[in-house]
């Protein structure tokens, strides 16, 4: 009696997924990684923090709705915790790698950049110094902006492509676009919100 084929009589195995741009993406936001970025905008003179797919960190300045590329993680600015070996941990403005002294050991403290943080509650009377300005003149960190962001420029690389080879298609899926970074000027969210944005901060330094 001849055998068996592999799974004959039994339940049948499930089907394969089909290869569609939907299914890739919902492959794709599940098992995304998520990053919390700076990004500045030098022609507004503003910039904030976005949570962002690490793997493309963009994001759109929603006052003239530039996209850009997240800042380097050593050009990241803004308010750092300075935690020193002592046991004494104070606040100041400050930037990647710039060395600020303690206030009780002297010793050379590296900061801690804290994202959304935009003002110093606690504030004493000493004064200010890092390498930076070394507590003389006004301190290049305490700018608006210490870097300013790239503007993003798309390589055209995402999931539709692979797809349906669509990338130079300018009436591509607006969901498709917004989904990989393709963002529209009048939701500028869209990448975020699919992603569900758990901080939003932003330091705007021109009233509107």
């Amino acid at each position: 009696m001849a055998g068996k084929l592999p799974n004959e009589g039994d339940t049948p195995l499930p089907k394969p997924t089909k290869l569609t741009v939907e299914n890739l993406e919902k492959h794709e936001s599940k098992h995304e990684v998520m990053a919390m970025r700076q990004f500045a905008c030098g022609k507004c003179q503003k910039n904030w923090w976005r949570e962002v797919p690490a793997k493309k960190p963009v994001s759109i300045c929603k006052r003239c709705y530039q996209k850009y590329d997240a800042l380097p993680r050593e050009k990241e600015f803004g308010i750092g915790v300075h935690k020193c070996a002592c046991g004494h941990s104070f606040t100041g403005w400050t930037s990647y790698g710039t060395k600020s002294p303690c206030y009780k050991c002297g010793a050379e403290v590296l900061p801690e950049i804290q994202p959304n943080k935009n003002t110093i509650k606690k504030k004493t009377h000493r004064r200010h110094k890092c390498e930076a300005c070394n507590g003389v003149g006004d301190c290049p960190n305490k700018k608006p902006l210490v870097h300013v962001s790239e503007p993003h420029i798309s390589t055209g690389s995402t999931i539709s492509s692979v797809v349906s080879g669509d990338d130079d298609d300018p009436h591509a899926s607006d969901r498709r676009r917004a989904a990989y970074g393709e963002f529209d000027e009048e939701d500028d969210d869209t990448i975020v919100d699919q992603f569900e944005d758990l901080s939003i901060g932003e330091v705007d330094y021109h009233s509107d």
